[in-house]
């Protein structure tokens, strides 16, 4: 109905929240996109088949579907028709079908749909292209099927034969073709008031006067309710005289079900209630209102709609002086203004002179509908006042609002006063956005740096060939910021003064991934970043857990367990990028890498399993073109001990062959599971510290030796811990391994640990992992929970290698059962262990005590607790020798009242007693968006400053100045 369609545009266009409007008869699902741990995909009579071994998800337009497996058959649904396809599905174990308001769940499961070609895209670590036919999941799943199949009626997933066209919007303007003629509606409108007269309208049909205390009521069959109030109405019909209204009943139907539209006058009050979840009760005023309910237009003069957002509850409020419902899902605005605030004068608000609006459904409930606008002359407002003006602005509303994304400032010891803004870029332009592409630009300002501008980019996208019907597709994002800098960096170190005079400094990155069929994968990264010090002080998370500025090109095939990969990877900058390197300064270039691997091969008749890793390639040391005075390091200090190129360093390409070899045996023992192994590993270098080429061959054999015992007591209860039955469950395990190696660390290019710094040692580890399982939840809802975990490990090691250091051995000891040789061979042992007291407050603490040192080297405890609503925080300490460090953390989150939440962070370190990070900020709740103060000290880097974060309700995305990832923590 008309009123509906205006309430939930509105919403849409406030919130960008999803409210399904669905068709009569549903269209092709638009997307199949299913994710599993692996696939399998083959075709069979024209048909195509995919295997999903899982946890398997599988989302279509209409309903999302789980299983633990599944078999998908695709065939196009006609031979005129090879867009469309047939779907069906067997979902195998734990199945379930999620669709708006119904949810079906069994053990197995048989769904139909139809998808449209092109739009099916798999999400797996693992895919291949074979034939699965012969597996017991294809004929348990072909069994369902064929058992299902004729027995399928029309479902609420099972869509028309026909296919919708494919909507499109080449411009967004209003139609102008004519509504048709309304057809005399079957609900009948009950309506009272305290004088009711009829007569005739001037076009010759009956028309009912109501006045005073008018109310009409109309309850659809959907049980949609529709109530409207006023003073006056008329009330037209499509009888042609009153002897026909006589004939229909008289007085006591007085034209009911012939009414087809309605005129009400003077304080006009219309309230909308619907069946449907998520969608909220909605209240709209206006001085006059005209309705037909056969067509649903409506025409609105002075309207103010009031609504409620169904997610965050908020209020949400649009006046407007004139509004016309052109069409089904097409709108014409005058003089429209959209906030959150009840008050007469909002704190915020966006006001259009023009706005036009078209809806589409998109079918997703997620998604909701995806709205197309064309807006004039655009203000944002606070208190009446307008700070920002747009003459044109159009675009989609279903993911972003819009162009203004964020925005937010403050003052920082390093930046100086701020100001950080976040534009949508098509939105800025009038344009809609390209599907699965946002592009947004930044424009800020720093008063000790100066402007600075950016530009980020997320894209993707997918099909399925015409010929193999095999999917292919990709995603990548686009990063950069440029600051035409006139400061100097102070990164905690000595401040590096950048120029003399202001210079442009930043930094690019892109990143792309694109899935080809028969198991291609191609990988591509370009970097690049003007200066040593840029990432540490502007993007400070990304150089310390961010990507590489280099240039890196991947390229991948996998059939079964068998891979082909090529690669090269090129550091243009001549930089360190990350702190990963730091102390190294170097990054290793690639130039170029080939690997061939086969991973868990079964072997004579599935009794023994083959590991295989060979890869060749070659390797330069791309050396920092910036010393350590440029980075802020002062002279005589270094940035700490390196991990790699600590035996020499060389400028010409080093050629490195590394072929390893793994055969497994596992078989069992009474209880006990026994898998001995063997490896042997050679590799090859072009040249070496020591001169000339070296060979190294490394001979290896291990077992690990494995159990698992428990006990359940069903009696056990304890309220006080909420404990009710108590299942503990044992899992010793033992690790042995010994080696042999004719070519020691010390004698080759250490570029990569797990390669070039491997050991051949003997070690022995001895580990017990437990864990106490209960019920919680109470009758009907019962779930087990692990109340307790207990893990501890012993590593010892014999024939260990050289020191390197002076303080060798040193921090803490590490055996890694599945690469022995590239362990960490010091006598240690290591333990960790969680109590979950209840859902809200988990204790954590883990533990590593070196044995050759006879000291604790790291040690951690911490506790989370979260109490209802208004009360969260997390207490912890962790210890770390090497580092002298002892640093206790808090961090709590605490609702002082309605309007306001206080949040706390401290760090200080006990060792040192000097304090290492502060933050305190404060959350004020206003009628239209919530504002953040926050103070900050990093003791660290020296930096403190002052920031405000803007978050708008319901109008657009949130304003966080903390998501533009700069100097922000």
């Amino acid at each position: 109905m008309g009123i509906r369609r205006v309430f939930i545009l509105l919403i849409l266009l406030i919130c960008l929240s999803a409210i399904s409007v669905h068709a009569q008869s549903a269209p092709p699902s638009e997307k199949l996109a299913l994710t599993a741990k692996s696939a399998a995909t083959w075709t069979n009579d024209h048909t195509n088949v995919i295997t999903l071994h899982g946890p398997v998800k599988i989302e279509l337009d209409r309903a999302t579907l789980s299983a633990d497996d599944a078999v998908i058959w695709l065939k196009p649904a006609s031979a005129d028709n090879l867009e469309i396809d047939d779907v069906q599905i067997s979902l195998m174990g734990h199945a379930k079908l999620v669709q708006p308001r119904i949810t079906r769940e069994g053990g197995d499961l048989f769904v139909t749909d139809q998808v449209r070609g092109g739009n099916i895209r798999i999400m797996a670590d693992e895919r291949a292209a074979r034939d699965d036919s012969a597996t017991d999941l294809f004929q348990r799943a072909a069994k369902l099927r064929d058992a299902e199949l004729p027995k399928i009626a029309p479902t609420a997933v099972k869509p028309q034969t026909q296919p919708s066209p494919t909507p499109s919007h080449p411009a967004i303007k209003p139609t102008t073709h004519p509504a048709p003629k309304p057809k005399p509606p079957e609900i009948p409108v009950v309506f009272e008031a305290d004088n009711i007269v009829t007569r005739e309208a001037d076009n010759g049909n009956v028309a009912v006067v109501l006045q005073g205390n008018v109310r009409l009521f109309q309850q659809r069959p959907t049980g949609e309710i529709i109530e409207m109030s006023a003073d006056n109405a008329v009330l037209f019909t499509t009888l042609k005289s009153l002897k026909e209204l006589q004939q229909t009943g008289g007085k006591k139907k007085q034209g009911r079900e012939m009414i087809d539209a309605a005129y009400l006058d003077t304080d006009v009050r219309i309230d909308y209630l619907s069946n449907k979840k998520g969608v909220p009760e909605q209240r709209l005023t206006a001085d006059r209102v005209y309705y037909e309910f056969a067509t649903d237009r409506a025409i609105l003069t002075d309207a103010v709609i009031h609504t409620i957002h169904p997610q965050l509850g908020t209020p949400i409020v649009a006046r407007a002086k004139l509004i016309r419902q052109l069409s089904n899902g097409e709108y014409a605005m005058e003089g429209a203004q959209v906030t959150n605030s009840q008050f007469a004068l909002p704190s915020y608000a966006i006001a259009s002179e023009k706005l036009y609006m078209r809806v589409e459904p998109t079918g997703d409930p997620e998604i909701g509908d995806r709205i197309i606008y064309d807006a004039y002359n655009d203000t944002f407002q606070s208190f009446g006042v307008p700070f920002f003006f747009m003459p044109h602005n159009a675009g989609e509303m279903t993911e972003h609002g819009f162009p203004l994304r964020a925005v937010g400032g403050g003052h920082d010891s390093d930046f100086g006063t701020f100001a950080e803004t976040a534009w949508g870029l098509f939105e800025s332009m009038g344009k809609v956005p390209p599907r699965d592409l946002d592009v947004v630009y930044r424009l800020d300002y720093f008063s000790a740096r100066g402007p600075a501008f950016g530009l980020n980019a997320a894209y993707g996208g997918g099909a399925v060939t015409d010929t193999t019907k095999q999917p292919t597709d990709f995603e990548g994002v686009f990063k950069s910021y440029f600051v035409y800098d006139k400061g100097s960096d102070d990164v905690g170190r000595v401040p590096v003064r950048v120029d003399e005079n202001p210079s442009l400094r930043g930094q690019v990155l892109w990143e792309h991934q694109h899935f080809f069929p028969d198991g291609w994968e191609v990988q591509a990264r370009l970097g690049f970043v003007s200066d040593a010090t840029f990432m540490e002080q502007w993007f400070r998370d990304d150089f310390e857990n961010g990507d590489r500025r280099n240039f890196m090109g991947y390229i991948k095939h996998q059939q079964d367990s068998e891979a082909f990969t090529f690669g090269a990877v090129y550091q243009p900058n001549r930089l360190v990028t990350t702190s990963e390197n730091q102390q190294e300064q170097f990054e290793v270039e690639r130039l170029p890498e080939a690997g061939y691997y086969r991973e868990g091969e079964a072997l004579f008749n599935d009794k023994a399993t083959l590991y295989s890793e060979n890869t060749g390639e070659g390797l330069h040391f791309a050396r920092s073109r910036d010393g350590l005075l440029v980075q802020g390091f002062y002279p005589g200090y270094d940035p700490g001990i390196p991990a790699e190129g600590y035996t020499g360093l060389t400028g010409q390409v080093i050629w490195r062959g590394d072929m390893r070899e793994q055969l497994d045996y596992p078989f069992a023992m009474g209880p006990f599971k026994v898998d001995p192994y063997i490896l042997g590993r050679y590799t090859e270098y072009s040249n070496s510290p020591v001169g000339g080429s070296q060979a190294r061959l490394l001979a290896g054999a291990g077992t690990r030796i494995s159990t698992q015992i428990w006990k359940t007591d069903p009696a056990a209860e304890y309220d006080f811990f909420d404990i009710h039955q108590l299942r503990h469950v044992i899992q010793p395990e033992m690790n042995f391994f010994t080696s042999a190696m004719n070519v020691q660390r010390n004698d080759v290019f250490v570029y990569d640990q797990e390669v070039d710094a491997i050991n051949d040692i003997s070690a022995g580890q001895f580990a017990i992992h437990q864990r106490w399982e209960t019920k919680r939840g109470g009758p009907g809802d019962w779930r087990s929970v692990d109340v307790f975990t207990l893990n501890l490990e012993v590593d010892a090691f014999v024939n260990k290698p050289a020191k390197i250091y002076n303080n060798y051995p040193t921090f803490r000891g590490l055996y890694f059962q599945s690469y022995p040789e590239e362990s960490f061979p010091r006598d240690a042992v290591n333990a960790d262990a969680s109590w979950r007291f209840s859902d809200n407050t988990v204790l954590l603490g883990d533990f590593s005590y070196n044995l050759d040192r006879g000291s604790v080297q790291t040690m951690a405890l911490g506790v989370l607790v979260r109490r209802d609503i208004k009360l969260s925080y997390f207490l912890g300490n962790r210890y770390v020798a090497d580092l002298n460090s002892d640093i206790t953390s808090i961090n709590v989150n605490y609702q002082l009242a309605t309007k306001y939440i206080l949040s706390l962070d401290q760090e200080f370190d006990f060792t040192q007693g000097k304090n290492v990070y502060s933050s305190a900020a404060i959350v004020r709740e206003f009628d239209t968006f919530y504002m953040a103060f926050r103070y900050y000290f990093d003791e660290t880097t020296k930096q403190n400053g002052v920031s405000f974060n803007l978050y708008p309700m319901g109008l657009g995305a949130g304003l966080d100045t903390n998501s533009f990832n700069t100097f922000h923590k």
